[in-house]
This record gives C-alpha cells, sequence and structure tokens, in this order.
C-alpha cells in the first residue's frame, strides 16, 4: 500500500471483499481504488484479460496476458468443471481464448497425489454424509460440520442437503458467514435457496438444525476446543450429537487434530 493511488484488480464479487479488508486496516480510501475486472485491459501492446475459473470460493479469476507473439497464463487454486456459482472451467474452452496463439509460459500451483481421479470428484461429499441427514428425519438431534471458512463449495453441498431435508442452520464464524452473505446479494438465485439461518444464540431452541463451525485452521480447532470445556456460552456438545468433520489436519497440526477427535468420541460416539 505504498505505492500512492495504487489500482487494484479484481472480480466483482472480491471486490467487496479487498474493501473490507483494508478498511479493518484502517487504510484510507484515497490510497487506493478497486475496480471490477469485467473488460480487457490494455498497455501498449499488451491485452490482460481476466478468466473466471472455479475454485473454493467465487470470483476466482485467472489471467491471460497476450502479446504479439504468444501468451502467458496464471491461473491459481482451481478445478476443472462446473461448480455453479463458484465457476466453471473447461479447458478445451480455455485454449480458445488463445486466439490461435502459442502459449509461452503456464504460471500456475500444482501438487503431487495418488488420489486415482480428479480434483473435482474429490470436491463431492460420500454417501454416508447424506445418509446423517437421511436418518435425521424421524430423529431430534443437532449436526454439527466443522469446516474451513474458504471451503466454500464443500459447505454449499451441505447447504443443499439442509435445504432438501427441510433443516435451519446455525453459522458459527464470522468470516463465512460474510462470505455467504455477499454471494447471496451478488447472485440472488443463490440467495433464494438457503434455507433459514437462525441466531447462534437461540441454539438450544432448536434441538432439529444444522450447525456449521467454521474458521481458519488454529481458530477453528480453537472453537471447537471451548465447546469441549463447557466455555461457549450457547452450545455444548451432547452424547446424541452428529458430528462431520471437513477440516482435516495440515501439516503440523496432526496431534491437535487428533487430540481433538478423541475429545469428541468421549462426548458422542457419532463422528464423521
Amino acid at each position: 500500500m505504498k505505492i500512492p493511488n495504487l489500482k487494484i484488480y479484481t472480480s466483482s464479487y472480491n471486490k467487496t471483499i479487498v474493501i473490507n479488508r483494508l478498511n479493518k486496516y484502517n487504510i484510507s480510501p484515497s490510497q487506493y481504488k478497486v475496480i471490477a475486472f469485467d473488460k480487457d485491459l490494455e498497455f501498449k501492446n499488451l491485452k490482460i484479460q481476466a478468466i473466471p475459473v472455479s475454485g473454493s470460493i467465487p470470483g476466482n479469476l485467472a489471467f491471460l496476458f497476450k502479446l504479439e507473439f504468444g501468451s502467458f497464463l496464471f491461473m491459481f487454486n482451481y478445478v476443472e468443471g462446473d461448480l455453479k456459482y463458484f465457476g466453471n472451467l473447461n479447458y478445451k474452452n480455455l485454449l480458445a481464448k488463445l486466439d490461435n496463439k502459442p502459449l509461452v509460459g503456464l504460471i500456475t500451483n500444482a501438487g503431487q497425489s495418488n488420489y486415482p481421479a480428479t480434483a473435482m470428484s474429490r470436491l463431492n461429499l460420500p454417501d454416508y454424509i447424506e445418509n446423517v441427514f437421511k436418518e435425521s428425519i424421524d430423529s431430534n438431534y443437532q449436526i454439527v460440520v466443522g469446516s474451513y471458512d474458504e471451503e466454500m463449495v464443500n459447505l454449499d453441498q451441505i447447504i443443499n442437503l439442509c435445504k432438501k431435508y427441510n433443516k435451519k442452520i446455525v453459522i458459527y464464524g464470522r468470516t463465512y458467514a460474510n462470505l455467504l452473505n455477499l454471494l447471496s446479494k451478488t447472485n440472488l438465485e443463490f440467495g433464494s435457496f438457503l434455507p433459514e439461518i437462525l441466531d447462534h444464540k437461540t441454539i438450544k431452541k432448536h434441538k432439529d438444525c444444522v450447525i456449521l463451525f467454521t474458521g481458519k485452521l488454529t481458530r477453528l480447532y480453537k472453537r471447537f476446543q471451548r465447546v469441549l470445556d463447557n466455555e461457549d456460552a450457547y452450545l455444548k456438545l451432547k452424547s446424541d450429537h452428529r458430528v462431520i468433520m471437513m477440516a482435516p489436519p495440515i501439516n503440523g497440526t496432526e496431534s491437535l487434530y487428533a487430540s481433538l477427535l478423541d475429545q469428541i468420541a468421549k462426548v458422542t460416539p457419532y463422528i464423521w
């Protein structure tokens, strides 16, 4: 932010997020300008095109830098496939954007995996998760879901199950609540589909609901720990709670994660 009159180009969805984050650090709006990247930029013989791609949150963009002799493509944190509100990426359609010019460079992130399938298939929740919802139709228990707040694709599938099985939801996590609220405002179709969202302070009054525990890595685990230590004012884990943990450990947190699961298992045997 030391660059005077800095221009920041991003998606229309991320524009609000960027502005809110800058305001959080008391950076004056006079120091920057956030611009929705909805049309190509041109600088002499360089053209820059923003390409929406599918990712864990809406508004994920790839950037194609076009020059006379070829193009450079920058793309990160994406999967190939149709994720509805979270983007749609098809590699064949992506090639068409090169305008028959050679791709000189591809700058992307990649990782080695022994999983025998595409990344897209890993985003689909296993069938047993829906069974937890299905079995709750004639029962009267709460379902607790733990997830990182930026894993909006998986959380969207949970929301779909809530809608399908007529479940109200409670959100523990300000960041995800804000992301969800922003998406519902920028996409009216998504907003009209949302199930009823309850105030977390009324959680004890609603025995048949789904509680979304969301947060960054350590904050999410600490939030669970507070509940296990009976330090949360509104929620206490009970023996009939169904717990779905969708927040696997990241390097260095394996022991913390294992300890947390052990403590949860001492309270309720229903954990996935």
